[in-house]
């Protein structure tokens, strides 16, 4: 692997900064009312855009997409084609996992027919786990980049011994998340 030291530097110094920034809105920060598909889409890309003012080659949420997590049954369906603070609650959570969980498995964390009381709930642990994970995670890249950002340091290995390293940690913490999930009880049908 080539690398041009100074640019990842550089990447790193601007991503840095722009993750101490980033933040996901909190329950009370999500509209109290309803959306059309297209506001949905546009809303829930802005919250969780984390490539900073870049062309994505694929959009984070979609239409399609949308339609699909209802026919899924890991959203509840609009009322008259309207979207809510739920909906965006579930999409935000969907969003920011699937890139490292299954459907199947975010469904299992948070399952569709909960009360309006219980979404705000998880999802407002969900911020505050996901601020904390976040924080850490720029701490643990700095601590790691050291190497690369120093200007005397010309030796292009330290960005590949980096790159390696956050490969194996992802890797690491998916193997666990996939364990943990592995451990849940099955849930109990309600009695009829």
């Amino acid at each position: 692997m080539t690398y041009d030291k100074k640019q990842v530097a550089d990447r790193l110094c601007y991503w840095r900064e722009f993750m101490q920034s980033f933040h996901l809105p909190t329950w009370e920060e999500l509209p109290d009312l309803e959306l059309y598909m297209d506001q949905v889409v546009s809303l829930v890309i802005r919250y969780v855009n984390l490539q900073p003012h870049s062309a994505l080659k694929d959009s984070i949420l979609t239409a399609s997409a949308v339609n699909n997590y209802v026919r899924l049954k890991l959203i509840p369906p609009p009322v008259k084609k309207r979207y809510s603070r739920i909906h965006l609650a579930y999409l935000i959570v969907i969003c920011c996992l699937k890139g490292s969980m299954s459907l199947s498995s975010i469904q299992q964390m948070f399952p569709m027919n909960l009360s309006e009381e219980e979404v705000q709930q998880i999802y407002t642990n969900f911020v505050h786990r996901y601020r904390t994970a976040y924080l850490r995670c720029v701490e643990q890249l700095e601590q790691l980049s050291e190497p690369v950002l120093d200007p005397g340091n010309q030796e292009t290995s330290q960005v590949e011994s980096l790159v390696l390293t956050t490969a194996v940690a992802a890797t690491l913490y998916k193997l666990v998340t996939d364990k943990l999930l592995a451990l849940q009880l099955p849930q109990e049908e309600p009695a009829h």
